[in-house]
């Protein structure tokens, strides 16, 4: 979570704040639009703290490490505010555990050392030997493109509402074609490691807003 997108959520805030002030202002003697304005700047105030509580906490972090509670907090509000998608984790399992490998954000390449952004999320299964796991749409939408090469290996694009797009790397095998349409928690591939790139098998997703890359961490459900 960088400082700028937390004093964004915070700005967002005092705006909605600003206008309901302003509604009660032009109408008098109406005591319960008083009291829910009260109501509002404690809350204001409280999403204030900790906002700034999170700024520093977050300086200090670094690229990769897990999010904190403070980081999911500000991702809730931004929810809230901003009306952004919950989306399910795009692997999931009753019988073992889903770790995040590399999260969004500068990284040092294990294959060539060199300092690179990394736009997505990578994340395995733990007990990833075991056959038939799979890869799972995190939100439903249209099938734009599914294909392979070497870097991204077996790879799935979906569309979605709002300008949002998830891409799903390095699947096993792909278990969709393009133009389908897909419900949130469908199977879409199976797990693997097909890209030449990759030291193991492993998921890299992304997550794309109006063409630009965010940190997939922000939308997944706790």
């Amino acid at each position: 979570m960088k400082k700028d997108e937390l004093i964004d959520a915070m700005d967002s805030i005092d705006d909605k704040f600003l206008r309901e002030t302003d509604a009660v202002r032009n109408t008098s003697g109406h005591k319960a639009k008083i009291r829910r304005i009260v109501r509002n700047a404690a809350l204001v105030a409280a999403a204030c703290l900790v906002i700034v509580f999170a700024v520093s906490e977050c300086t200090q972090m670094r690229a990769g490490d897990t999010p904190t509670v403070t980081e999911k907090i500000i991702n809730s509000i931004n929810k809230i505010v901003n009306k952004e998608p919950e989306m399910e984790w795009p692997l999931k399992s009753q019988d073992t555990s889903v770790a995040i490998t590399y999260s969004f954000g500068s990284r040092q390449n294990p294959v060539t050392g060199e300092e690179l952004f990394h736009n997505g999320t990578d994340m395995a299964y733990e007990d990833w030997q075991v056959e038939e796991r799979y890869v799972y749409a995190a939100l439903s939408g249209t099938v734009k493109e599914t294909g392979n090469n070497t870097e991204d290996g077996d790879y799935v694009i979906v569309e979605h509402e709002d300008g949002y797009v998830t891409v799903y790397k390095n699947c096993g095998c792909i278990l969709v074609s393009q133009g389908n349409e897909v419900s949130i928690g469908d199977v879409i591939a199976k797990y693997g490691n097909t890209s030449a790139v990759s030291t193991g098998a492993h998921l890299h997703f992304e997550v794309q807003k109006d063409g630009e890359f965010v940190d997939p961490e922000r939308f997944l459900s706790n």
